[in-house]
């Protein structure tokens, strides 16, 4: 988990065991303990490995103390899940936030249809990710200095850090 360089999201890789994706907050990062944030999350469920995309995959985080969580999350009727810190020396989280955002934007409507007439055996067009301005942290106006140098990006099914070199481990 990173607030990105610009400090207006916060940015999270998970894996819950029946999924595995990216958050990130649409409200602003807290700034002190027991502060909720909400967030939304595009992930690829582990069985048959479907797109989990669209406006009902939110969910909420709790700061606790200590740097504990908890949190929510409204996938498949919703469930609860806490979190605490796992040491995890010499990584800088904000250094995957570029990946993050990557996996974000190729998780998205266009690969998700891709990937569903693919499966009835229809030829289909490659999946575009979707552009700064519809995925970034910058607001929506695409100025994000650090998202231009994503455009062209691969969007490969890089799957960002384990559970375990994520910062946190948890429970649900």
């Amino acid at each position: 988990m990173s607030i990105s360089p610009e400090r207006t999201h916060l940015w999270a890789f998970f894996t819950f065991g029946i999924m595995s994706g990216v958050a990130r907050s649409v409200t602003r990062p807290p700034t002190h303990v027991g502060e909720t944030i909400t967030f939304e999350f595009r992930a690829r469920e582990s069985g048959e490995g479907q797109l989990l995309t669209g406006e009902v995959n939110s969910g909420t985080l709790t700061f606790l103390d200590g740097g504990k969580l908890k949190g929510r999350m409204s996938w498949m009727g919703g469930f609860n899940f806490t979190c605490e810190p796992v040491p995890t020396p010499n990584v800088v989280w904000s250094k995957s936030v570029h990946n993050w955002k990557r996996i974000w934007r190729s998780y998205n409507q266009s690969r998700w249809e891709s990937e569903n007439q693919s499966r009835w055996g229809r030829c289909v067009p490659e999946p575009h990710p979707d552009g700064p301005e519809d995925s970034d942290t910058s607001g929506g106006d695409g100025s994000d200095s650090e998202d231009e140098d994503m455009i062209g990006d691969s969007d490969d099914e890089d799957r960002g850090e384990s559970a375990t070199s994520s910062g946190w481990g948890g429970s649900y």
